[in-house]
Order: C-alpha cells, then sequence, then structure tokens
C-alpha cells in the first residue's frame, strides 16, 4: 500500500483487539500469563507475547509494526523519549572503546550526549565539519569505529549529508549508519531506502495529534532490535507509556497530509524571509542558497519539514524582540506542533554547549529556529512581518 493507507491501516488487524477500529488503550502493567511454560518463552523472546510494562505492551507493540512498516525496516523499538532511543541504541554498538563519527551540525542533547558522556564510558567522537565532504566522513574513520551518525535534516541549520555515499563507504566496513529523520519522519524521507541500517528519531515531534505527548523509535534490522528488547531497553527502563504509544498512533493517521501541508507552508516563509529586512540568513535544504539544496531535491521531493531557521541582523537584543513580538508563533521549546512555534536554539536546545561548541556548530545569539504548523500561511507572514518592523 502506500504511505497513507499503511498510516491508517498498516500492521493493524482488528479482528485482534475484539474488532476495535481505533486501537484500544491497554492501560496495565502486568499481562496474565497463562502458565510459567508461557511465561519462561515470553520472557526468553522464544515467544510473542506481554508479561511486564517495561518490556513492552500491547499499545508499544502495535506503534512498532507500524513504524516498523513506515521506515521500510524489518522491525522497531518504542520508547518514551527520542533521547532515550538514541542513547541505548549507541550504548549497544559502542560498547566499551568504541568510536562514532558523526557530524557536527546536530541536535544540542545528541551532541551534549557524543561529546560529553560517552568519553564517561571511554568511548570516543571525531565530529564531521563539512557535512557534504564525503572524503572528511572517510577521513574520520578509525580502527575502533562502530558507528556513524547523521541527522538529516540537521537541528537546527537543516544541513543534508550525501547518504548513499556515506552508506556506501561504510557498509564495506561493516559500520552501521543511523540518522535521525525526526525533521521529516518517514512520510518524507526513508533513510533505510538510501543505505542507512538504522532510524533514531524523536516522535515528540511530528507523530502524534500535535504536542501532546513524547516519543521515540529505533527501526533497523530484526535481530538487533530482538538483542536490544532482551537487554538495554529491559533494563534502561524507558519504555514509552501505553497512553503515549495510543497517542502516536492516532497521529500517524494523518501524518503524510500534516508533513506536506505544513513543509509547503514552511517553503513559502522561508521564501518570504529571504527577501525581509533585518533578517541576515535563511536555512531551509530547499532554498536554491542552501548548501545542501541538491541533495536536498533529491531525498526530500514532497518537502523538508516545517522548521525554518533565520539568523537575524543586528545584536542579540533583536532576537528576544522578535521572538517576544510574534503573536501567532508561541515561544516553546518543541517543533513539528500543528501549531507554529519559534525558540532561540543558543539560550535553549543548544545551551549546553561551550561557545566555542555553538561556534562550530552554527548557532549564534541572532539564529532563531522557526516551527510552521497547520495555520493560513498569509496569516503567518503577517505576524512575521510585524515582529520584524519592531527590530
Amino acid at each position: 500500500m502506500r504511505f497513507d493507507t499503511d498510516a491508517v491501516h498498516g500492521k493493524y488487524d482488528p479482528g485482534e483487539h475484539r474488532g476495535s477500529l481505533v486501537p484500544p488503550i491497554y492501560q496495565n502493567v502486568a499481562t496474565l500469563l497463562d502458565d510459567c511454560k508461557t511465561a519462561e518463552l515470553i520472557f526468553g523472546g522464544q515467544k510473542e507475547g506481554t508479561s511486564y510494562i517495561r518490556y513492552g505492551h500491547e499499545n508499544s507493540a502495535i506503534l512498532e509494526k507500524k513504524l516498523a512498516l513506515l521506515d521500510g525496516g524489518e522491525d522497531a523499538l518504542a520508547f518514551e523519549t527520542g533521547m532515550a532511543a538514541i542513547f541505548c541504541l549507541f550504548f549497544h554498538i559502542l560498547g566499551k572503546n568504541g568510536h562514532l563519527v558523526s557530524q557536527r551540525r546536530i541536535y544540542g542533547g545528541t551532541s551534549v550526549l557524543f561529546s560529553k558522556f560517552f568519553p564517561r564510558m571511554e568511548n570516543s567522537v571525531t565530529f564531521v565539519e563539512n557535512a557534504l565532504d564525503i572524503e572528511e566522513w572517510k577521513n574520520a574513520l578509525r580502527k575502533n569505529t562502530k558507528a556513524v551518525f547523521a541527522e538529516m535534516p540537521a537541528n537546527p541549520t537543516l544541513d543534508v549529508s550525501p547518504l548513499e555515499k556515506i552508506a556506501e563507504f561504510f557498509q564495506k566496513k561493516n559500520i552501521p549508519v543511523i540518522v535521525d529523520s525526526t525533521f521529516v519522519t518517514p512520510a518524507l524521507f526513508r533513510p533505510i531506502e538510501w543505505g542507512a541500517e538504522f532510524v533514531a528519531r524523536s516522535l515528540t515531534k511530528y507523530e502524534n495529534p500535535g504536542g501532546t505527548n513524547s516519543g521515540g523509535i529505533i527501526v533497523g534490522p530484526r535481530k538487533t532490535i530482538d538483542i536490544l528488547r532482551k537487554n538495554e531497553y529491559r533494563v534502561l527502563g524507558a519504555t514509552i507509556s501505553p497512553f503515549d504509544a495510543w497517542l502516536c498512533n492516532l497521529g500517524l493517521a494523518g501524518l503524510g497530509i500534516r508533513m506536506k501541508k505544513q513543509s509547503q507552508t514552511a517553503l513559502k516563509i522561508a521564501r518570504f524571509l529571504e527577501k525581509s529586512r533585518g533578517v541576515k540568513k535563511v536555512y531551509y535544504p530547499l532554498l536554491p542558497n542552501h548548501t545542501g539544496y541538491f541533495l536536498a531535491k533529491k531525498y526530500f521531493p514532497d518537502g523538508a519539514g516545517a522548521v525554518v531557521s533565520v539568523e537575524l541582523e543586528g545584536p542579540k537584543e533583536n532576537a528576544v524582540t522578535f521572538a517576544e513580538s510574534l503573536k501567532i508563533f508561541s515561544l516553546a521549546v518543541n517543533l513539528g506542533d500543528i501549531r507554529s512555534l519559534i525558540i532561540p536554539p543558543a539560550a535553549t536546545t543548544h545551551s549546553g554547549l561551550l561557545p566555542e561548541e555553538k561556534t562550530l556548530a552554527g548557532i549564534s545569539d541572532t539564529l532563531v529556529r522557526l516551527s510552521c504548523g497547520l495555520e493560513d500561511p498569509d496569516d503567518l507572514k503577517e505576524d512575521l512581518e510585524q515582529a520584524l518592523r519592531k527590530i
């Protein structure tokens, strides 16, 4: 089936849930087990089923099967947050004395995890400064390299990497490539089709009814997912709750329509801001002046997501005045909501980085990140225009 049909019906059989067209909420901690032998088989992974909420439950299973289908992977594992998903996967892959290759410009929380927490576990990371330069990716390889990470597009500068070239090189070394596709979701981009082995991203953004709940997902080979499910997943204790999994399933039904609509709005806003006074630079992959424009046209033919980042002219105070003058855009730390949002990354999402790290990541004090919602694009333009007049 095509994406929108699978998003509604994929991998869900009402007959398995007493005929309920909408997946029920299984709000329970423990499942009644038939006998001790069944319990042993379920705990050992030899038999499919649920037993205890931290090990997974009916609602997480429904979500995992659908997202594996939508992302084009064999299996999936659902978490309460995207960061828990990323941590669990890399904790498993890197082990001890492992080396990670990652692009520099990524979400601040992930960057802090890689640069400050992984060294505590005796792991190291090499950051690729120019994500477009395949030679820099290749030169980052070490004898103990165990994983490669990219965000597509990157948060918040929306960098794009040559994924198929990266995957082709590292696959020959049996090194998995992991892609965070939070900004676009499988409605617009499926990294596994371009050579990635795993997708790990936040579901807190688009894959819910709209700013309602958190979530995270790993999609990848069934063999690895099975190992994670029996080991790190159980120990970490970050399983998505039944209600949050149910909300994600609810949001998936309209994901394709929302992503296309919000992407169209974002492109209109980006083009508008390019011509506006007080704007120094606009970041959006489908703008011709974006460094990754030609790759973006190939990877994201149906849209590049709802996020537009803008660097304003003048001092830091201009960014504050601009953000606080907006009436439709809400000052809130999220993206992908049905409501339009704005946030200054330097003071929020990337505040954990040192000043020099912010500079390398392209995060200035006048950079603001916009997330375009489902409002009328002309109303959003007028809101931005009146705020720009105040700086």
